[in-house]
């Protein structure tokens, strides 16, 4: 008897070797191949898990294949028992095409791998033109045009286009008409810029600049800008404050103190939809205000490709 149960034992102990055994073969079986790295981006073969006798552990995930040839994703690894691993990246795409993983199997019991997308390249640059009007080429980036820019002031007033001084006025009841020069292509920004002195106080309105730009067509005569409340204007002055690349960004905007046919004024300009302007509201009373004070007023504007309107940015590619 005790024979027959000590031979039952070692067969049974027999059995467990050998199960482990197979576990471990099993284990070693479930371990995936590297992905190749080809021009098709063609991953390696799943491992499939080993089988979970005696201990043998899930197989290990597939390597996950190298992204193949421009804008190719490669294929997602199989994945063996309990293992996951997404698709390789694809190389990015000319113009920024997305390279796309292929969607991965699962192995033996194993969960199907996600893919990742490509990285999508970034988008290139507009060529020449770009999304400009191709009338942009027209017109040469040094090309003028004469306009006619009609101003007054109480009491009086420079005025200044593209920086230069380009006239001055002393006798707000006439308005002066100063033809100018305006950078005709519409990548090359124009500035006006007045400065208007008060020099005496009295009741009321008595200090303002009033003003407007226009350009002869074949229709007419034809009003570019007027003052009004979209100048800039600061009560200081400021080193290059007329110049193009001055920066009038803290600046405040104009007030509108008077318009065009109000009293004292009149209508100093016929026909003209112009306001009157200064840095700050006028006070009623004498006693309120200095004889002696000035405004700093500028406008910013590029003309339209017709040449007879404005745009508060430029139309065509800027100008070097």
């Amino acid at each position: 008897m005790r024979t027959f149960v000590t031979s039952l034992l070692l067969v049974a102990l027999a059995n467990a070797v050998t199960a482990g055994c197979k576990g471990d073969d099993d284990d070693s079986a479930g371990k995936a191949g590297a992905g190749a790295s080809g021009a098709a981006g063609k991953t390696g073969s799943a491992g499939k898990g080993g089988t979970a006798e005696s201990g043998g552990s899930a197989g290990h995930a597939g390597s996950s294949g190298k992204g193949g040839a421009v804008g190719g994703g490669g294929s997602a690894a199989h994945a063996g028992n309990g293992g996951s691993s997404p698709g390789g990246d694809g190389s990015l795409g000319e113009g920024g095409a997305a390279g796309g993983g292929a969607p991965s199997e699962a192995g033996n019991g194993g969960v199907a791998g996600e893919t990742q997308a490509g990285t999508g390249g970034e988008s290139g640059a507009a060529g020449a033109g770009g999304a400009y009007d191709p009338a942009c080429e027209s017109i040469t980036r040094d090309a003028t045009m004469t306009s006619h820019l009609t101003v007054t002031a109480d009491n009086e007033a420079e005025v200044f286009v593209n920086g230069t001084s380009v006239g001055t006025t002393s006798n707000w009841s006439a308005a002066v008409i100063i033809d100018v020069s305006l950078y005709l292509y519409p990548g090359r920004m124009n500035v006006v810029a007045i400065v208007g002195t008060n020099t005496s106080s009295q009741d009321g309105n008595d200090r303002g600049i009033v003003g407007q730009l226009t350009v002869d067509s074949t229709s007419g005569t034809v009003p570019l800008l007027v003052t009004d409340a979209t100048w800039r204007v600061s009560p200081t002055e400021t080193t290059g404050w007329s110049d193009p690349s001055f920066d009038d960004s803290s600046w405040i905007f104009a007030t509108e103190v008077a318009n065009m046919g109000d009293a004292p004024w009149g209508n100093i300009i016929p026909d003209s939809t112009a306001k009157w302007i200064w840095s700050a509201p006028v006070p009623a009373s004498t006693s309120d205000k200095p004889n002696l004070e000035s405004t700093y007023a500028r406008r910013e504007f590029y003309l339209g490709l017709d040449g007879t309107s404005t745009t508060a940015t430029a139309s065509c590619p800027p100008s070097g």
